[in-house]
């Protein structure tokens, strides 16, 4: 149903100089077969490895966008490529879980009768005791103080761009997704869920669960609701 849409694709990209060029081509080649047009904005949130030479060297033309920043978090790096986007629908893909034909299918193949397709994993891959307890709580906490009926919140969406006419974003930090679905939720915009399944981290350090990112979490979800 999308073939003659156009999907802007946005990457942030912070020190993964290891599978960024990879990530990026196979997310490209997964997602061309289902639209007619598509724009790819990778948005180097000021890496201090190789990737921006790697950036530089192989992302120069079409369809790719290349926006350098300073270091300011997930949530200002995705906030930069959506305020650049032109296309009708837009999806976020981290490095670190780059699309492959199942999930494209997932995501491409659903009943876009809705305003956002949310994913929720089918488990979760790599993460710590310690990091599935985070996860968990913070399900928790977004589920019942601002009544959220899905199934997860922090994982990648695919959205109608014109949501974004109507949604400001004040989150640079990880909850940021969580942000939009509470406030299209709001809005009234409406939502449908497809299963994933999410690839194990093989490089890098996860940040999510780190006491800063935690914190930073409760603070902006707290900022949101009594806001």
């Amino acid at each position: 149903m999308f073939k003659n849409s156009s999907l802007t694709i946005i990457t942030p990209i912070y020190n993964e100089e290891e599978i960024l060029l990879q990530a990026i081509n196979n997310t490209l080649a997964c997602a061309q077969p289902y639209f007619n047009t598509i724009e790819y904005i990778i948005v180097n949130d000021g890496s201090t490895d190789e990737s921006t030479k790697i950036i530089d060297q192989n992302f120069t033309s079409q369809p790719f966008k290349i926006i350098h920043k300073e270091n300011g978090g997930f949530g200002s790096a995705i906030k930069i490529g959506i305020k650049e986007a032109t296309s009708e629908y837009i999806i976020c893909i981290p490095a670190d879980s780059p699309l492959d034909k199942d999930t494209a299918e997932s995501f491409f193949k659903s009943n876009l009768e809705a305003d956002i397709v949310v994913s929720f994993r089918l488990e979760r891959k790599g993460y710590s005791k310690w990091m599935l307890l985070n996860s968990k709580v913070f399900h928790f906490l977004v589920a019942h103080i601002f009544n959220m009926q899905l199934k997860d919140f922090n994982w990648i969406h695919l959205y109608k761009a014109k949501i974004f006419n109507e949604i400001k974003i004040e989150s640079n930090g990880i909850f940021m997704l969580a942000e939009v679905l509470i406030k299209a939720k709001k809005l009234h915009y409406t939502f449908t869920e497809v299963p994933v399944s999410q690839k194990q981290r093989l490089t890098g350090i996860a940040t999510a669960s780190k006491p800063s990112a935690i914190l930073k979490t409760i603070f902006e979800l707290l900022k949101l609701y009594f806001g």
